[in-house]
């Protein structure tokens, strides 16, 4: 039996959760017999996807402030959460002996440790930490892999260096998308790319698609703030003359529904959606949906509209597995790099572009579509396949 262990699951939203999901549907189905360990601070959130079981689920928290030897070293734990993160955790040289043995020992039994999917490692959030941590694995000569990363940008040459480094030494990178894979050509290590992990949830629950034919006469729509570049007012201008667009022009009534919403204590796009709905000319004609969406249930959701419109790239995608065109709104590279991939170059517009330009972007395809009917199915065939057939030859 293979013992694999994934580190920095973070799903705080439906996007990072079906990427989970995914991760964890591939292992399962492409090895015979695998014991899977999931990190995670954030177990609850995963009871929402529709895992098999045998998985072994470790919340990060509770190990760390149970596993307190002493009621003085409990509270430092406690506070030290409360403003920490589980990579200083592991990384800091005086606390949590017990915990981190604990942790490295899970490691290193491992057959393989895999770097959950996503775009974080680059310098918009914090990374320092983080590649602490991936530098002890590769350093305690346990086989690393990274499996469906957007990597970059990297302001700093500190930091490109050390992650080339750790790069170098691990089994394998697998990006999603080609900028990524681009960023690093020059870099001697073993690296592939192929389209995004979450789309094999297509492959999952392929049999229980609702594949509508009739859909409803509204596009569904997200939008989010985005700090590192223009403000958030820009982006809600921006918005807002794109929905009275669709209102007025097209004359489509708008669902708000996004990938990250509905959990406590983390960042919700529906306080965003509030704002715009003020700046609309006909508020009617907008529907906030709030709450919680697992990846199935945003699955069936999203089959159901005409459009989707959205800033959230696993919004895009999970609509693209729905048989729903997606128009995708792009704030980081790694939206673009994923749709010149897949051939859908004209369903992106950066964020960076005026509303004019997403207007008229979003007009061309819309229109496309009037008169050709939209069809992803045999294009999710063959990007599973190509999934597959990269990641397989990686866990032997």
């Amino acid at each position: 039996m293979k013992e694999v262990s994934i580190i920095n699951s973070v799903p705080g939203n439906s996007g990072d959760l079906a990427l989970l999901e995914a991760l964890v549907y591939f292992l399962q189905e492409n090895t015979s017999s695998v014991s899977i360990n999931i990190f995670s601070s954030a177990p609850s959130i995963i009871e929402n996807a529709q895992l098999k079981p045998s998985l072994n689920f470790f919340d990060i928290d509770k190990i760390y402030i149970q596993d307190s030897k002493g009621k003085f070293e409990s509270i430092i734990k406690k506070i030290y959460l409360k403003f920490s993160s589980e990579e200083a955790m592991l990384t800091n040289p005086f606390l949590f002996k017990s915990s981190k043995k604990l942790w490295w020992k899970a490691i290193q039994w491992s057959d393989y440790v895999v770097a959950c999917p996503g775009g974080y490692l680059n310098e918009y959030y914090e990374i320092g930490a983080r590649l602490r941590v991936l530098e002890n694995i590769v350093k305690k000569g346990s086989k690393l892999l990274f499996i469906g990363h957007s990597v970059g940008p990297f302001f700093t040459s500190n930091i490109t260096n050390r992650i080339q480094e750790v790069f170098k030494k691990s089994e394998a990178v697998v990006f999603r998308e080609s900028i990524s894979f681009d960023r690093f050509k020059h870099v001697d290590m073993n690296s592939k790319f192929c389209p995004d992990i979450a789309f094999l949830l297509y492959k999952k629950y392929k049999d229980q698609l609702q594949q509508h034919k009739a859909k409803n006469n509204k596009v569904v729509v997200n939008f989010r703030n985005w700090q590192y570049e223009k403000g958030g007012e820009d982006i809600i201008k921006k918005a807002a003359e794109t929905l009275d667009y669709i209102n007025k022009e097209l004359d489509l009534d708008v669902d708000f529904l996004s990938t990250c919403q509905g959990l406590k204590d983390y960042t919700s796009d529906v306080k965003m959606a509030y704002i715009i709905k003020e700046k609309i000319r006909d508020p009617k004609r907008f529907n906030i949906i709030d709450g919680y969406h697992s990846p199935k249930q945003l699955i069936d959701k999203y089959a159901q509209y005409r459009f989707y419109v959205g800033m959230r790239m696993h919004g895009a995608i999970l609509s693209l597995i729905a048989n729903t065109p997606a128009f995708l709104i792009g704030y980081e590279k790694k939206s673009e790099g994923l749709f010149n991939d897949l051939k859908l170059e004209d369903y992106h517009v950066s964020m960076e572009e005026s509303a004019d330009t997403w207007i008229s972007r979003f007009k061309d395809v819309y229109e496309r579509n009037l008169n050709e009917s939209f069809s992803f199915k045999d294009q999710l065939i063959e990007v599973c396949l190509n999934i597959e057939n990269t990641l397989k030859p990686l866990i032997k």
